[in-house]
């Protein structure tokens, strides 16, 4: 990249060059798809007044699936409908890759009001988004993020699932309200998988009924969350689970759940993506791995992959796994009803796109034409289906019929968004998701009297006192009417009778359940590395520091409920350019990743490097012993903050005080027996040393000499950090276990912080270097120049190009840009007291124009600081 080291002093503005002008034509990175019909952008922005989490920033971005999801009952980001969250990620497969399998997906249920087909959805219909939930205008109405093991957040089979110690576990759930009456928030919930986002909406919040007058509720409230893992094995699907909960005071009959989508397949700067796209159906028995066993699971999978594959770009397939349904809680599982696939064209007339809700009930009840109709009796599969053409299609599954589902009680619908490359791939991966969601059969209770005779479920009193209970549906010496003891129990008023209330299912799969008294089921269990720690990175100019803290090694794993750490890997991603789809919240591709270094523990196992070399203390060892002394001698009391240090400092003793340790990393490293050349200079900048074979970079180490690093990351590069975690294999031997081999390893998009490595910024004492020091990058500025670090354009920056003015005094001012002419094109306020002396400008003029070919000048103004004036040019 091309810079002018010396900025130039301008005496006037007379130079002799040609006057520029700003190009008159308004930057607005890539052209936004239009739909012909006005009416959906002005109905979508109607319908999310007053959703406060609707900005795009909710969305799955660990694992290989970046995947936007709101609150309010759209799953997907609507790419090129001009809405707030347009430019988050929308089924982008693989994470990093800017092609996109989903427009948007969401939730149908319908239900029968005196004979009348009520559906409230998410879909698209007559040119306007069918937003039929709303979640509320409160502070707390909003998508809350959440990881396995959390903080208040564990669940069974840990030994400290019940969080609050009342005898309940999993009671209140992550929505910020008291949920049991305790007095306290979010004090005991259930967290699932690396990344868990859950949230909750209505069919008849006032708000909604005031937007969308036409709107018939059912009056119920839906429970939804999503799961993704950042593992190998289960990185490319995200796990759904929607609850739905009866909030009416009238039962609803004959009540059917559908999961529509409009997949729309392709690179998210290609236009028109769903146009090519294939629709099918594929329902098939497969081997699914239960423990130590295996199982035949049924995978039934509406799915869509583009026709063409975009000449390689879309080689995905990407689909709907149905993984079951129950009501109230029951383990017994209600199979997928029906697959519909319809083009966005087709005619409101039957097999064609649904225009009301008896239409959309017709779709969910499977009496629309073109359905998957009944199951082979032999096989007890559907056949496949396959569309005849390329088109823009859509998809509807569903599952029912819950004949009546009374108020307060529930349905819950358990989903999967698959992706795969090719069609065996994803069916594969499928497999996968299915496996996670089977989870594991546990004691959880310690009681083996409990989970035994395949009698895995609990009814008890006084809920269902009284109650006369077949123990075994399925026990053919039961059969007789009527049914007598024991084969039937009455429920007892203050206890517990258990009964196999999953026999069919256990016929099917061949799988018994409620065994060697393990009576509880945890779903959504898949094997993972331990979780991350916390992060953050320090940028210098010359060096980054990644520091973090030991949560990693704190926590148990949530099946072995022992600890099991071994290593941190440290991992730098150079070279991103922001696809379509991403941003710095999203990360990465994987393909960006690479190892800087892994440290791990003294057991036998792996490098065997040790931690030593990387324990940092941020704060003097005596405050740290201060405040252990002070917990111990007065648990009860808050502590004092001694003299001397900042909040942060505090903050950090009292944390290490009760055994947090820090970690730090600093890039570049030093590289082990380099070079060393002299003292280091006051302003702490290194210069390159001198060797035989050229120079070298450097910075200062601890005995104070410039030594020999590896090369830094460059100012201005786009540059991420992750530290993961790794665990090792332990092997069960003589009462004890050992470690015995490398486990699992964590994801670096699973924890990752961005950073633009930064100049330093001029200190006072040498105000009189600024002709030296200020200068702009690249210079001249090309297209070529800015490619190293030009960005694709999205809504928050419009020309994904920048500059830099690098060195700026260290204190507030300001930079102006004009032309020779003496027009002003732009002012960039700045504030370098924290050591940043880089000021980043995107090219684009006050009026957001983008300005064109010729030469600039810069003034550099800061508080005590003489004016300084320089000149760039720009060559398009």
């Amino acid at each position: 990249m091309g810079s002018s080291r010396r900025g130039e002093l301008i005496l006037g503005w007379a130079l002799c060059a040609t006057t520029l002008s700003l190009e008159a034509r308004v930057v607005h990175g890539r052209e936004p798809i239009r739909d012909p019909n006005e009416l959906l952008l002005r109905h979508a922005q109607r319908h999310l007044g007053g959703i406060l989490d609707n900005d795009g920033r909710t969305f799955h971005n660990v694992g290989n699936v970046l995947l936007n999801v709101t609150n309010f009952g759209l799953i997907g980001a609507l790419p090129g409908a001009r809405l707030p969250f347009e430019d988050a990620p929308s089924g982008q497969w693989p994470a990093g890759s800017g092609t996109e399998y989903l427009w948007g997906a969401g939730l149908w249920v319908g239900a029968l009001d005196d004979g009348v087909p009520i559906v409230s959805a998410w879909e698209i219909q007559n040119g306007k988004l069918l937003l039929e939930f709303f979640p509320g205008r409160d502070e707390v109405d909003r998508v809350y993020t959440t990881t396995e093991l959390a903080v208040h957040g564990r669940r069974p089979p840990s030994p400290f699932a019940d969080d609050d110690g009342d005898g309940v576990h999993d009671e209140d759930r992550l929505d910020g309200r008291d949920n049991d009456g305790d007095g306290r928030i979010d004090e005991d919930f259930r967290a699932i998988s690396n990344q868990m986002l859950t949230c909750s909406y209505r069919d008849d919040d006032p708000q909604l009924l005031l937007q969308a007058p036409d709107h018939r509720p059912l009056g119920i409230q839906v429970i939804q969350s999503s799961f993704a893992w950042d593992t190998d094995f289960a990185d490319d699907f995200v796990g759904f689970e929607f609850e739905i909960i009866n909030r009416s005071a009238r039962p609803l009959v004959d009540v059917y759940v559908g999961f529509f989508a409009d997949f729309d397949i392709g690179p998210r700067q290609f236009s028109a993506n769903g146009s090519d796209d294939i629709a099918a159906f594929w329902e098939g028995m497969e081997p699914v791995r239960n423990g130590d066993r295996f199982r035949n699971a049924k995978l039934s999978i509406g799915y869509m992959y583009d026709a063409d594959g975009d000449n390689g770009l879309s080689p995905g397939y990407g689909g709907i796994l149905f993984l079951g349904s129950q009501q109230g809680g029951r383990r017994s599982l209600v199979e997928l009803h029906n697959f519909q696939k319809y083009t966005a064209t087709s005619p409101s007339t039957p097999g064609g796109r649904p225009a009301n809700d008896g239409q959309r009930y017709e779709i969910l009840r499977g009496a629309w034409p073109g359905g998957t109709g009944s199951a082979d009796p032999t096989t007890g599969l559907r056949e496949p289906q396959v569309a005849a053409f390329p088109a823009d299609y859509r998809m509807v599954v569903s599952t029912g019929p819950f004949t009546v589902i009374p108020p307060r009680d529930t349905v819950e619908v358990q989903l999967a968004l698959v992706f795969g490359n090719g069609f065996a791939d994803m069916v594969e991966n499928a497999k996968r998701a299915q496996q996670v969601f089977d989870g594991v059969w546990m004691d959880c209770d310690g009681d083996e009297r409990t989970g035994e005779d395949r009698r895995e479920t609990p009814l008890c009193g006084p809920e269902h006192a009284g109650e006369k209970i077949r123990v075994d549906p399925c026990d053919a010496a039961c059969d007789g009417a009527p049914p007598v003891p024991p084969c039937t129990v009455r429920v007892p008023p203050d206890s517990c009778i258990w009964v196999n209330a999953d026999c069919g299912l256990e016929i099917s799969t061949g799988i018994p359940t409620g065994v060697d008294g393990r009576e509880c089921h945890i779903p959504w269990v898949s094997p993972m590395a331990p979780p991350p720690p916390s992060m953050r990175l320090v940028g210098w100019p010359d060096h980054i520091e990644v520091l973090w803290d030991n949560r990693s090694e704190l926590v148990p794993d949530p099946l072995l409920g022992v600890r099991d750490f071994e290593s941190y890997r440290i991992w730098r991603a150079d070279g991103w350019t922001r696809p379509p789809g991403t941003n710095v919240h999203t990360g990465p591709g994987a393909s960006l990743w690479f190892r800087m270094a892994e440290f791990d523990i003294l057991n036998g196992v792996g490098l065997d490097v040790g931690l030593k070399t990387i324990r940092y203390s941020p704060v003097p060892s005596h405050a740290v012993e201060f405040y252990r002394e002070w917990h111990a001698a007065h648990p009860e009391l808050p502590p004092p903050d001694l003299p001397g240090l900042t909040a942060g400092q505090i903050d950090s003793a009292r944390a290490m005080a009760r055994g947090v340790r820090y970690y730090r990393f600093v890039d570049p490293p030093f590289v082990p027996n380099g070079h060393v050349g002299a003292p280091c200079p006051e302003s702490g900048d290194c210069p390159p040393i001198s060797t035989p074979d050229g120079p070298v970079p450097a910075r200062c180490d601890p005995a104070g000499r410039c030594a020999e690093t590896t090369t830094p990351p460059m100012s201005g590069m786009h540059v991420f950090y992750s530290v993961t975690a790794t665990d090792h294999t332990l092997e069960q031997s003589a009462g004890s276990r050992r470690a015995t081999a490398p486990g699992l390893a964590g994801s670096p998009s699973s924890n990752f912080a961005f950073i633009n490595p930064t100049t330093r910024a001029l200190p006072p004492e040498e105000y009189g270097r600024a002709a030296e020091e200020i200068y702009v990058v690249p210079n001249p500025v090309t297209r070529e120049s800015l490619a190293p670090w030009k960005l694709h354009p999205n809504n928050d920056d419009p020309s994904g190009a920048k500059v830099e003015f690098r060195h700026v005094p260290q204190s507030r001012g300001r930079v102006s840009i004009w032309t020779l002419a003496a027009d002003l094109v732009q002012v960039l306020e700045f504030d370098a007291r924290d050591g940043n002396g880089t000021v980043t400008w995107d090219l684009l003029s006050r009026n957001g124009q983008e300005v064109t070919s010729g030469v600039y000048l810069f003034t550099v103004e800061a508080e005590g600081f003489e004016r300084f004036i320089g000149r760039f040019v720009v060559i398009r």
